[in-house]
């Protein structure tokens, strides 16, 4: 005998089922994105890329002197070097007793050394720009004689 319960369920079965709201499909390639772990990913990839983009550019462009590069680069001494040869202050066989610039303290001038024979040189200039080819990119401030007058001096 039945008590009820099963003609209940029965009826439940028969009866129209009201019809779920059809979900929003999402098209193309944003479909993925639905998942809460996929789109957090994916987020997180982006952030990723934005901050290192971001670090390139800082560094490139930002915070660094604009001629900081050429500041410690060994190119700047034998541009001096020629410099100073090409306005005669010193001669020819003059020649690098240090290949790296020595840091001045006023920002962007450096100090090179050269030696003829046993004569010890400073020349100082002031760096304009990282590339070297260019004549603008190095002025001449200086020579002096290691414990001497000064060979060469511009005038401000």
């Amino acid at each position: 005998m039945s008590d009820g319960s099963d003609d209940k369920k029965d009826a439940a079965k028969d009866a129209p089922q009201a019809e779920k709201p059809a979900e929003a499909k999402s098209v193309g390639a944003f479909a993925v994105l639905r998942e809460p772990m996929v789109m957090w990913s994916a987020i997180a990839g982006v952030a990723v890329i934005v901050l290192a983009s971001g670090y390139v550019v800082w560094n490139h462009y930002g915070h660094r002197h604009k001629t900081g590069n050429a500041l410690a680069d060994r190119t700047v001494c034998e541009a001096t070097l020629d410099r100073v040869r090409d306005y005669g202050v010193l001669p020819p066989n003059a020649a690098l007793s240090a290949p790296d610039p020595d840091k001045t303290q006023t920002d962007g001038r450096v100090t090179c050394h050269a030696q003829v024979g046993q004569a010890q040189y400073g020349m100082t200039v002031d760096v304009e720009c990282d590339d070297m080819g260019k004549d603008t990119c190095i002025k001449l401030y200086s020579v002096k004689q290691n414990n001497g007058p000064a060979l060469f001096q511009r005038q401000s």
